[in-house]
C-alpha cells in the first residue's frame, strides 16, 4: 500500500512539473548578468556589467549602451564604459531610446563620449557614477522627478550637469573643471550637499516658482551660482574664492538665509564684484556672513528685505553692505 502511495506521489510530482516551471518563467526578472554586454547594446531588461564596454574606433553617432524599456537597471558594477575621447556631440555612452520612466543607472564609469549620458526619463534615479573627459555635457536628463545623487563629474568640455523637469533632486555631487558645473530648469528643485568648483560658471538654478539650495559648496570658479526664479530657499552654502561674484538671485520671494561667503570678485581691479549680490525687490536676506570680498560683501537693491543678523568685514567696499545693515 505504502509503494502504490508513492507511485502516486511520484506520478502527481511529474504532472505538476510543467506548471511549476512555468509559474517559475512567470516570476518577476531579477538583474541579470549582462554576459558581455559591447558597444551598441540595446537593453530592455535590467543588466549587470560583468566587464568593460569599450567602443573602438569611429564613435560618430555611436552609443554605447540604449536603454529601450521602461523600470530598466543598469548596474556598471564597477566597470567602465569608454569611447575614443573624439570629443563629437554625437556620440553617447548611455542614452534612452526614447522617453522613458523608471530607470536607474548607477556604480561605474561613463568616459570620453560627446555625452556621458543622454537620458529622456522620469521618475529615475543616477547614482554612484563617475563621468569625465567628456566633449559636451557630461550627464543630460530631461523629464520629471528625477534625482541625480553621489555621482563625481570632471574635466568635460560644456556642462556638467544639466537637468531639466519638475522635482528634480540633486545631492551629494561634485562637479569639477569645466565651462558650467551644474544647470538645472524646473520647478521645485532640490540642490544639497553639492561640491562645484573650478568651473567657469557655477551654475544656475531657473524656471521655478519653489526651490532649494542648501549646504552646497561652491568654490574657485570663475564666476559663481545664479539663482533667478520665484520662491527659493538658499540656505546655508558656501560661497569662496569665486573670480567674479560668489551669489547672484534674481528672485522676488527668495529667502537668503546663512550663508557664508568670502574672497569672491577678485576677477579684475577695475570692476571688482561682491559675495552676495541680490538685484530684486523683496527678496529676504537674514544671517549671512560674508567677509574679504573684492566689492561689497552683501549688494542689494532697494526694497530688499533686511531680516537682521548680516555679518561684513574686510570687504573692499568701506560700506561694507548695501541696503541691508551688517556688522561685523
Amino acid at each position: 500500500m505504502r509503494a502504490l502511495r508513492r507511485v502516486d506521489a511520484e506520478a502527481g510530482l511529474m504532472a505538476a512539473l510543467p506548471l511549476l516551471l512555468l509559474a517559475l518563467l512567470l516570476l518577476p526578472a531579477q538583474t541579470a548578468l549582462a554576459g558581455h554586454v559591447g558597444c551598441g547594446s540595446v537593453i530592455t531588461t535590467d543588466t549587470m556589467l560583468d566587464s568593460d564596454v569599450v567602443c573602438e574606433g569611429e564613435t560618430y553617432g555611436v552609443t554605447a549602451i540604449t536603454i529601450a524599456a521602461d523600470g530598466v537597471t543598469l548596474d556598471l558594477a564597477g566597470h567602465t564604459v569608454s569611447g575614443e575621447r573624439a570629443y563629437d556631440d554625437s556620440s553617447n555612452g548611455v542614452a534612452t531610446d526614447g522617453t522613458r520612466a523608471g530607470v536607474t543607472v548607477r556604480g561605474g564609469t561613463v568616459i570620453g563620449f560627446g555625452a556621458g549620458l543622454d537620458l529622456a526619463a522620469s521618475n529615475s534615479v543616477i547614482e554612484r557614477l563617475r563621468i569625465r573627459d567628456n566633449g559636451g555635457v557630461a550627464l543630460q536628463i530631461d523629464g520629471d522627478r528625477n534625482s541625480v545623487r553621489r555621482t563625481d563629474v570632471h574635466h568635460t568640455a560644456e556642462t556638467g550637469i544639466y537637468v531639466v523637469g519638475t522635482g528634480a533632486v540633486l545631492e551629494r555631487n561634485r562637479v569639477r573643471g569645466m565651462l558650467a558645473c551644474m544647470w538645472v530648469v524646473g520647478d521645485r528643485t532640490r540642490m544639497v550637499h553639492n561640491l562645484l568648483a573650478d568651473c567657469y560658471a557655477a551654475g544656475l538654478m531657473s524656471g521655478y516658482t519653489a526651490a532649494t539650495f542648501e549646504r552646497n559648496t561652491v568654490i574657485g570658479n570663475a564666476s559663481g551660482f545664479y539663482v533667478s526664479g520665484e520662491g527659493a530657499v538658499v540656505r546655508q552654502n558656501a560661497f569662496s574664492r569665486n573670480a567674479a561674484g560668489g551669489l547672484t538671485v534674481i528672485d522676488p520671494r527668495a529667502i537668503v538665509d546663512r550663508n557664508i561667503a568670502s574672497e569672491n570678485g577678485f576677477e579684475s581691479d577695475s570692476n571688482p564684484q561682491g559675495g552676495i549680490e541680490v538685484f530684486t525687490a523683496g527678496t529676504v536676506v537674514s544671517r549671512n556672513r560674508a567677509d574679504l570680498n573684492a566689492d561689497y560683501g552683501i549688494y542689494a537693491v532697494p526694497g530688499v528685505v533686511d531680516g537682521g543678523g548680516n555679518r561684513a568685514r574686510g570687504n573692499g567696499n568701506p560700506l561694507q553692505c548695501l541696503n541691508v545693515a551688517c556688522r561685523r
